[in-house]
């Protein structure tokens, strides 16, 4: 199943855009500000519900308007084609739809499209705080398995009253230790599903990482990736929680559990943020996507769109190409590239034996040119 057409209106920069889309590589160009990355967003709200970009929904309604609506049209051969529409109006909230009915729940409709994106702001997952890096481990997980996110929803929820516990009991003098085994009880058995789930992802994603790396780079450089958690070779959770209530009290908030984990990044024995050069960065983190998508094709049997923004962006032309010659092999599929240049992308497609689509874009998005 691939995105044969989309839709955008009210969306960013888009008074309204129509793209027929191609089932292989589409390639996007045009200056900065033609809306290239905003097209890719509006991608990734029909599948995750929301923007790579920013948090706020309302800061994706075009100036002037009051709501923005996304629609995607999705075909295949042995499927029943499905009409997706994602819409946000200011006061309303958000509402996704499929083939007209409206989802009872967000969640419902994550992993039904995987994509995976690759962009400049990958770079928070390097000089970001690790919340940048769970979110990353957390969105791959909840995207092949519903019962993850149940867990992470109800124990993000249990954090934040335990934590609000804390502060009641500083703020009165009193502290109720039964009361807390009552919330570290609740968060034992989420906290064990969630750091499971986080350490067989890493044993599966990580060797996937490792040959991706190799593929871009074509050198020996020795890639690594180090699981944090002070759940890892505890054996009781429970015990974890109780031992570290005495500096709770004192920081007033939940010092340890997965909400903590961290994910550190290295490269021939180096840290990566700060010891490799920007095409060294911009290597590790599109491995680490590119893993991601093998990954998610390996676990759920779905082929994710690939968006690769800015794709010359601290990348040299060898690593490009080499980037292009691995997605235009199986198992990628459909991929969505912008770039500002008109033909560096195409001369690089033309060595492969893939087939491409260029959609020229300028200023007023609306008016876009259509190449073969």
């Amino acid at each position: 199943m691939y995105l044969s057409k989309i839709s955008l209106t009210g969306f960013k920069n888009y008074d309204s855009g129509e793209f027929e889309l191609s089932e292989g590589i589409n390639i996007f160009y045009g200056p900065n500000g033609a809306g290239k990355t905003n097209l890719l967003d509006a991608v990734h709200y029909l599948s995750t519900c929301k923007s790579f970009l920013v948090s706020s929904d309302i800061l994706n309604i075009k100036n002037g308007t009051d709501f923005f609506l996304v629609e995607g049209w999705l075909s295949s051969e042995n499927e029943e084609n499905v009409h997706l529409q994602c819409a946000v109006k200011k006061g309303q909230g958000k509402i996704i739809r499929k083939n007209k009915k409206e989802y009872e729940k967000l969640s419902d409709h994550i992993g039904f499209m995987p994509v995976v994106v690759m962009a400049p702001n990958d770079q928070e997952l390097l000089f970001g705080g690790s919340a940048e890096r769970r979110k990353f481990i957390d969105s791959l997980i909840s995207s092949y398995d519903r019962l993850y996110l149940d867990h992470l929803i109800a124990y993000s929820r249990l954090i934040e009253q335990r934590n609000a516990f804390l502060k009641q009991c500083k703020e009165s003098g009193v502290f109720r230790g039964d009361l807390l085994d009552i919330y570290d009880m609740q968060l034992v058995p989420h906290a064990d599903y969630i750091h499971e789930a986080r350490e067989n992802l890493a044993k599966e994603i990580f060797p996937l990482f490792y040959e991706m790396y190799a593929h871009l780079s074509q050198t020996d450089e020795m890639p690594a990736i180090v699981q944090k958690s002070d759940m890892t070779g505890n054996s009781d959770t429970m015990e974890l929680y109780i031992n570290a209530r005495e500096k709770d009290k004192v920081l007033l908030y939940t010092s340890v559990g997965p909400h903590k984990d961290d994910f550190e990044f290295y490269l021939s024995g180096r840290p990566v943020k700060s010891s490799t050069s920007q095409g060294q960065q911009k290597t590790f983190l599109s491995a680490l996507k590119l893993a991601r998508f093998i990954f998610i094709k390996n676990k759920t049997g779905k082929t994710p769109l690939l968006l690769l923004d800015d794709i010359f962006d601290k990348l040299d032309e060898n690593r490009v190409q080499n980037l292009i010659s691995i997605v235009s092999q199986k198992p990628f599929g459909q991929v969505l590239i912008t770039d500002t240049g008109k033909n560096r992308v195409s001369r690089l497609i033309k060595n492969t034996d893939r087939s491409f689509v260029e959609f020229e874009l300028q200023y007023q998005t609306r008016n876009h040119e259509q190449s073969v």
